[in-house]
């Protein structure tokens, strides 16, 4: 373990496949306090359906710095790329929810293909 984790951070070593005692380990995708999530899972559905967020939730995301999605257009532009390319991915996560090894794969290949996607078609290559 660590070697696996030389070199980490903390919040990555959490999120790491190593935790649990059933038929598959889990990682934590999120260290964040559970009412946090909570709400920033909240914040993401609301989002995806198109509604605005109540006042209230609005400025503890902001105040929390987790409203990236709203501030950040290249952000948005890859949540649409997975919306687009992957329907129903978004529908299912959740961060307060544990992640197998196979599952956070998918979730980084993902998020690696939307990202790349939004990059090239800002800057495209001569």
């Amino acid at each position: 373990m660590v070697e696996a984790t030389r070199g980490q951070q903390l919040s990555q070593f959490f999120s790491m496949p190593f935790w649990g005692w059933g038929p598959e380990p889990v990682g934590l995708p999120a260290t964040m306090h559970l009412r946090i999530c909570d709400l920033l899972d909240e914040w993401h559905r609301l989002d995806e359906s198109g509604r605005e967020a109540r006042p209230e939730l609005a400025e503890v995301m902001r105040v929390n710095g987790l409203d990236a999605v709203a501030r950040d257009a290249s952000f948005r532009k890859a949540m649409d790329y997975i919306r687009t390319n992957y329907p129903g991915y978004l529908e299912n996560r959740s961060c307060s929810q544990p992640r197998t090894a196979a599952q956070e794969q998918l979730a980084g290949s993902i998020m690696r293909q939307a990202l790349s996607a939004v990059i090239d078609a800002d800057d495209p290559c001569p």
